[in-house]
């Protein structure tokens, strides 16, 4: 589904388009904005299309699309850099559209206008694909009220370079939690493995989102920890307290981790027993439902 398809399906899409038409300095009624929409992704195709030499706004009018309903400036420079621009923003909605439930609730709670603001003139200069659902979620959690980002959190990962974002996605699906707590290990035979180089450790370190040299202690009688959607429990077989090594997230590093896409699976059996394994036995068991911090899950099982 793309924005062109969503007008009148409900308080979801409404609330979308609204969101939309003020990132975007389109202050109309939702069809309008549709309109608008589709008039600038036809402008970018043209705009591909358009042969070495030609006159853009030549072609632009004889597709009957009126420019001055796209963009009101007459610098055709100014009008080509607008277009992608908004077509790159565009490309992102739709991404967000497709993790969004059109048919859930949602209240009538409008999204702060200088949040709306921040968040668009951060997305309309990003081309890398990764870096596109990393700021998608960002939209879908907040239209659909499932979490807030605050602005400091947008301005953090706007500073990003491409480079630097990618290097975070390699995380993806490798950290687990004790408590509040998120924890990547850090050894050696696992940075292997999943192919983390030890500059990309530093550098997030300098960013601010890892902190580095820290060492988890399993108690002797038994560690419970959470991996994915999943209780983990480890029992040191000596009779003695396990160590260890890892690194822990920060707050800003939790909140950027929890924005990856989901696109990158480790099966649980292979990562317990890689990290956990060799510290003791290892049960898991599907978490069910949590309540008050506390989570219920299915029968353990050995691995």
């Amino acid at each position: 589904m793309n924005v062109n398809d969503i007008l009148g399906l409900g308080k979801m899409t409404d609330k979308l388009l609204n969101t939309i038409g003020k990132g975007l300095g389109w202050y109309l009624e939702p069809k309008q904005i549709i309109r608008k929409a589709k008039a600038t992704k036809k402008a970018y195709e043209l705009l591909h299309d358009v042969k070495q030499n030609h006159n853009f706004l030549v072609s632009v009018k004889s597709e009957d699309i009126a420019v001055e309903e796209i963009l009101p400036d007459i610098n055709q420079g100014l009008i080509e850099k607008e277009i992608i621009q908004n077509y790159q923003a565009l490309e992102i909605v739709e991404k967000a559209l497709s993790m969004i439930d059109i048919k859930q609730p949602v209240s009538d709670k409008e999204i702060d206008e200088q949040w709306i603001d921040r968040y668009f003139d951060s997305i309309k200069k990003i081309t890398n694909e990764e870096v596109k659902v990393i700021w998608a979620k960002i939209l879908a959690d907040t239209v659909t009220e499932k979490k807030e980002y605050s602005i400091r959190t947008l301005d953090f990962l706007r500073s990003l370079s491409n480079a630097e974002a990618l290097v975070f996605t390699k995380l993806e699906g490798l950290a687990f939690k004790q408590g509040r707590e998120l924890l990547l290990p850090n050894f050696e035979e696992f940075n292997n493995k999943y192919s983390i180089r030890k500059q990309d450790l530093w550098l997030l370190e300098e960013l601010g989102i890892l902190k580095e040299g820290l060492i988890l202690t399993i108690p002797q009688e038994k560690g419970i920890y959470i991996y994915e959607n999943s209780v983990v429990i480890v029992s040191p077989k000596n009779g003695k307290d396990e160590k260890l090594n890892i690194y822990k997230f920060t707050n800003m590093g939790i909140e950027l981790y929890n924005l990856l896409g989901g696109n990158r699976k480790v099966n649980i059996n292979e990562y317990c027993t890689f990290v956990f394994k060799r510290k003791g036995d290892v049960k898991v068991g599907k978490i069910t439902s949590i309540s008050y911090d506390m989570a219920h899950h299915e029968p353990l099982i050995e691995i």
